[in-house]
């Protein structure tokens, strides 16, 4: 079965998902430094930042199953846009249930 995998593939769609997760943590980083009342010390979360950039690149990898080679302008974006879509949404999720247990 691993040499019916693509690795090279999946490890491109893994930077792709890190790329995705990158782009929502500058957007984050962003929102933070526009706002005047709050400190980047006291805001950024950096570890919370790289389980995001880990989380985007599993994510990357997983659609590297589902892709073939070679990959379309359409096909980079949906990964992009899946890692950033998929990490919010399980980010969102977890943060949920996590009020909910407590």
């Amino acid at each position: 079965m691993i040499s019916e995998l693509n690795i090279p593939l999946m490890l491109v769609c893994a930077v792709m998902g890190v790329g995705g997760q990158a782009i929502r943590s500058f957007i984050g980083f962003y929102k933070i430094y526009n706002d005047k009342e709050l400190t980047l010390k006291e805001e950024w979360e950096w570890k919370r930042f790289f389980l995001s950039l880990i989380l985007g690149a599993v994510i990357g990898a997983i659609l590297g199953l589902i892709y073939k080679q070679p990959l379309s302008n359409t096909d980079v974006l949906g990964i992009v846009a899946a890692s950033y879509g998929g990490a919010d949404f399980l980010e969102g999720f977890l943060q949920n249930r996590a009020e909910k247990v407590k």
